[in-house]
């Protein structure tokens, strides 16, 4: 924590898992309404 040069790093992968939760978020309505 005391090492500031980890945050920058952290938060580059970061924008890529909130990329991913909101294409999982828009398939999953997808995938129901298919289901169904």
């Amino acid at each position: 924590m005391s090492m500031p040069a980890e945050q920058p790093q952290a938060r580059r992968p970061s924008l890529m898992v909130y990329g991913l939760m909101i294409v999982i978020a828009c398939c999953l309505p997808a995938l129901l309404l298919a289901g169904i």
